[in-house]
């Protein structure tokens, strides 16, 4: 399918787009957003259709490109936290880096 046959502008956060794919009778193409993180990159990607809308919008993680959904990610955001605090506890840290850093990222979860 040529992505000259539809004039469909991609979605406003998208870096890269792929080619229009026919799955069963759905017109749909994947894209790439915003990237984040060196040791363990994140990124946004989802899958447009023909009318324009964003079918999906998801978070890719690692070289491993596990795709998450946003209830998913929220979910992991909590259980890093978690484990976190959790070593902290066992290591008995107390630089600035451990409390304090567990519990801004809790706090910028519970702020979003």
């Amino acid at each position: 399918m040529n992505s000259d046959e539809y004039c469909v502008p991609p979605p406003l956060d998208a870096t890269d787009i792929g080619p229009w794919e026919n799955h069963d009778g759905q017109i749909e193409r994947h894209f790439l957003g915003t990237r984040r993180g060196e040791q363990v990159p994140v990124q946004i990607v989802g899958l447009q259709d023909v009318d324009g809308a964003v079918i999906a919008r998801m978070i890719r993680i690692g070289n491993e490109q596990v795709e998450l959904d946003i209830a998913d990610v929220h979910e992991l955001i909590w259980t890093l936290a978690d484990a976190c605090n959790e070593a902290d506890r066992l290591t008995h840290l107390s630089s600035d880096f451990g409390r304090e850093f567990c519990a801004d990222l809790l706090w910028d979860v519970d702020s979003a």
